[in-house]
């Protein structure tokens, strides 16, 4: 009698499952602003109308808005628009300033944001030897900052390797089986992040995990630096090495393809960067699928990406940034 009951209760749960579509938030157009200060750049921010996640119409830009930019409170002047929902002050920022933009729409509604440009930090880079205590025997990578950051500055890194690729010949080179002259083939540079690893607690640990097989701490590119770690770290040093970089140190040219490079990706982001990085990268972290549309983390609840604009959505932001071309035994200076 149990054998049959056992079947008979699960043919009848069974015949109870249905799918749900749960709809979300119904669709509100609203403005979007999208703007990144950088010393070697002018001020610049782009307006546009956010659209629907299901739809595939492209932004449309706004066109007829009256964009100023600020400086510590102090108006630097109003922008041009110059196409597509582009505005653009001829002036770039400096750094340890707050800017400011305010925007009046058609409409009259109103957007703002700020953040601040952070100093970007003195001191140097120095790459060792090759040391067989590390993965692949990959170098100790030390950064030694001359002073602490600032409260409203906040350090990030990254380590890169880039790669040169063929994809063969340009359409149109290849006539007959035969190759016309002059055509070359076409060469591609590819950037690869690597995981970061050290024995310090430095860096924050929201994008990283201890690997108990190299008794390191290991954080994906880029990852962020925890200030009050590095503040009290005497001399503010940084040591790091790649965890998934192998041999060769420098890839190796083939036919026709340049040897790749290393690279330290060093940079300062005032608050609202800082807080917008930290919250996409989450965000990514906790997407449901991958990019093949397979489970990924299907336990994990959506994260918002955070947004500094007021009445509206978007990011201006201040980011002030160095890559380095990293090379065994040598010291770089940063300035």
């Amino acid at each position: 009698m149990k054998k049959f009951l056992f079947p008979a209760l699960m043919a009848v749960l069974s015949a109870c499952v249905q799918s749900v579509d749960i709809k979300g938030p119904a669709y509100q157009k609203k403005p979007v602003l999208v703007g990144t200060l950088h010393p070697d750049s002018l001020l610049t921010v782009r307006l546009s109308w956010s659209k629907p996640t299901s739809g595939t119409a492209t932004a449309v830009p706004i066109t007829d808005a009256r964009v100023i930019f600020s400086q510590d409170r102090i108006a630097l002047g109003q922008a041009n628009h110059l196409t597509n929902g582009s505005y653009q002050l001829s002036i770039k920022p400096t750094e340890n300033h707050l800017y400011a933009v305010s925007v009046t729409l058609s409409s009259g509604q109103t957007l703002f944001a700020e953040d601040y440009l952070p100093l970007w930090p003195a001191g140097q880079v120095i790459v060792s030897d090759k040391k067989k205590d590390n993965v692949n025997a990959n170098p100790d990578i030390t950064i030694q900052l001359d002073r602490a950051l600032a409260d409203s500055s906040f350090l990030w890194m990254g380590l890169y390797v880039t790669q040169y690729s063929s994809y063969g010949y340009p359409d149109g080179c290849i006539v007959n089986g035969q190759i016309k002259e002059g055509c070359v083939k076409d060469i591609r540079k590819l950037l690869k992040s690597n995981y970061i690893t050290t024995r310090s607690a430095v860096l924050d640990p929201f994008n990283g995990f201890f690997d108990a097989l190299i008794n390191k701490n290991s954080n994906s590119s880029p990852a962020r630096v925890r200030p009050d770690v590095f503040n009290a770290n005497p001399g503010y040093v940084i040591t790091v090495a790649p965890l998934n970089q192998g041999e060769p140190w420098i890839p190796e040219p083939t036919n026709q393809v340049p040897p790749g490079e290393n690279i330290l990706e060093l940079f300062t982001v005032g608050p609202a960067y800082d807080r917008y990085l930290k919250s996409a990268i989450t965000g990514f972290q906790n997407r449901p699928t991958d990019f093949e549309g397979d489970l990924f983390n299907p336990f994990a609840e959506p994260t918002p990406v955070y947004s500094n604009v007021k009445n509206g959505l978007g990011l201006f932001g201040a980011r002030n940034g160095r890559y380095i071309v990293l090379k065994l035994n040598t010291s770089n200076e940063l300035k």
